[in-house]
């Protein structure tokens, strides 16, 4: 089910990824967890819209208690966190085997 739902991200213009060597990622999907790489705050707007929308169609639900945000590429680390009710995830955090952190020295050296 979650898959139908990756598809729709994928495919919504409105849901923007970021750019790696080139190619455009928004999300990854592994067993049931989703991450989303998303560069600004209207990309998140439309994918909790489509997410809403999803929750009411298929009766599954996100667990709040597992989500948060990291900025990264220049963006503000406290760009509307309070207006879209989300929590700044506590860093350098593990996703998938790679560790996260504001610091690219950090990050470096953990992965």
């Amino acid at each position: 089910v979650l898959e139908i739902f990756a598809i729709h991200v994928r495919e919504n213009n409105c849901i923007r990824g970021i750019v790696v060597e080139d190619e455009e990622i928004n999300l990854c999907v592994f067993a049931d967890d989703l991450i989303t790489f998303l560069p600004n705050v209207n990309s998140y707007k439309h994918l909790v819209e489509s997410l809403n929308g999803f929750e009411q169609c298929s009766g599954f639900e996100v667990n709040s208690d597992k989500n948060g945000s990291i900025f990264f590429q220049g963006q503000d680390p406290n760009t509307s966190i309070v207006e879209l009710g989300i929590s700044k995830l506590e860093i350098p955090i593990k996703m998938l085997g790679i560790h996260w952190n504001y610091n690219q020295q950090q990050r470096d050296k953990l992965n």
